[in-house]
């Protein structure tokens, strides 16, 4: 009896390995996630920087006190120099990924760094 107890236990888990190694390998990216870019004009107002591009087919709102930033050869993290001014507009390059709502269907565009132009 716990012989048999043993080899089910033995098969059921290796049932379960092999159906979370397929399911990562056909459901999960390997590796870092691709990131996106695109240039965009942004303003700082009331601590949070507001985005979009040309088109206004993308919109961005991010934490200018946290957001990655790249300007020339500087490089920091919160308070880009080019969205130190309220209401001054800026032109950016936007780090971005899209990110899958809880419900499944929808995307969300999210900045994740920006470079001051």
């Amino acid at each position: 009896m716990i012989g048999r107890l043993v080899k089910l236990s033995v098969l059921v888990g290796l049932a379960g390995v092999v159906v979370g190694v397929w399911l990562g390998s056909t459901r999960a990216t390997l590796g870092p996630a691709p990131l996106k870019t695109v240039d965009a004009t942004a303003t700082y107002e009331n601590g949070f920087g507001r985005a979009s591009t040309e088109d206004d087919e993308q919109q961005f709102v991010f934490d200018v006190r946290r957001i990655p930033w790249v300007s020339g050869s500087k490089v920091g993290k919160g308070d880009p120099p080019c969205l130190r001014t309220p209401g001054r507009k800026a032109d950016v390059e936007i780090g971005y990924r899209d990110i899958r709502l809880p419900d499944g269907r929808t995307t969300a565009d999210v900045a994740l760094w920006i470079r001051c132009r």
